[in-house]
């Protein structure tokens, strides 16, 4: 009895040896390793080791072009003197060519064609041409913007109804900053089909103007005057270039003037910041000096045949 009590020990003691079971794991793996998941049009076999192998240069691939570019680009900055909006435009450039590549290269790994996209595109275009059209668009839109720069990095801009400061450009959009430390993503192919004002870079003379409406009553001379020494003293505006009055129109219950003067603007919030003080200073002056900011108003004529009809 004790020696088959033995007996099973020693042979438990084999199926637990380390060694077998390294050997029994090393053997899985290179099983799995070798697992054929299909085979190319010249016969080879594609297995699971060889997909994985593709996918990992892959993925180290992107993460390389990326940090290439931006190295790369930033010596030529450094030593062409390039402006930022410029750097921002060959970096964009230099790391799409870079991710075709290693594309490229991850399906030679793979030993998938390049043939097969011949074969696929006319499959894709009809399930995703829909989907991707959008996307397609923004990105080609986005090149364009690059390019042809309507607007670049740094630039204060209206667009889509916002004011803000280009910050980046990207591959489906164009990120502003706005006031108060909010920014808004607007589509590429939106700031190329749409109206787009471009106010240029931080601290550039650029004018802006201020409607206001007096009453037909006012003296016109005494306004411009009054006018005209409103945006002095408001900080960031540049006293040095002229301010200037223009009567812009003659509206249903006021005459309409527009004052123009020139300021230097750092954030998107200061064009609020000084319409705001110089409009506060406007308002005061005009109470001050009598001149009156007329609301909307409706005089009726009645004729004495239609009194008539009227009841009593």
């Amino acid at each position: 009895m004790f020696q088959n009590v033995g007996n099973i020990k020693e042979d438990l003691k084999d199926v637990v040896d380390p060694r077998f079971v390294k050997q029994e794991i090393q053997s899985s793996w290179v099983d799995f390793w070798n697992f054929e998941v299909l085979k190319d049009a010249s016969g080879a076999s594609v297995t699971v080791g060889v997909l994985i192998i593709a996918v990992v240069c892959f993925v180290v691939g992107i993460i390389c072009a990326r940090w290439l570019s931006r190295k790369l680009v930033k010596l030529l900055f450094a030593r062409m003197r390039m402006t930022p909006a410029t750097l921002h435009i060959w970096t964009t450039i230099t790391f799409y060519v870079s991710c075709l590549l290693v594309t490229i290269v991850a399906l030679k790994i793979a030993h998938v064609p390049l043939t097969i996209f011949t074969f696929m595109g006319g499959a894709l275009a009809l399930g995703l041409g829909f989907g991707s059209k959008n996307l397609v668009n923004n990105f080609i839109s986005g090149l364009i913007f690059m390019f042809e720069g309507p607007a670049k990095m740094g630039d204060f801009i209206e667009a889509d109804g916002y004011f803000g400061r280009v910050e980046s450009v990207g591959i489906r959009a164009t990120q502003l900053q706005l006031g108060l430390n909010r920014r808004v993503i607007i589509p590429n192919s939106s700031l190329l089909e749409k109206s787009l004002v471009n106010w240029g870079q931080a601290g550039n003379p650029v004018y802006m103007s201020i409607a206001v409406g007096v009453a037909y009553e006012s003296d016109l001379q005494k306004v411009e005057k009054i006018l005209l020494e409103m945006p002095k003293g408001v900080s960031q505006v540049i006293e040095n270039l002229p301010s200037r009055v223009f009567l812009s129109n003659f509206g249903d219950s006021s005459v309409d003037l527009s004052l123009s003067f020139a300021v230097e603007l750092y954030s998107p919030a200061d064009r609020d910041i000084i319409t705001s003080e110089v409009r506060k200073k406007i308002f005061s002056a005009f109470t001050e000096q009598g001149v009156v900011i007329p609301f909307p108003q409706r005089v009726l004529h009645s004729s004495p045949g239609v009194k008539a009809l009227c009841p009593s």
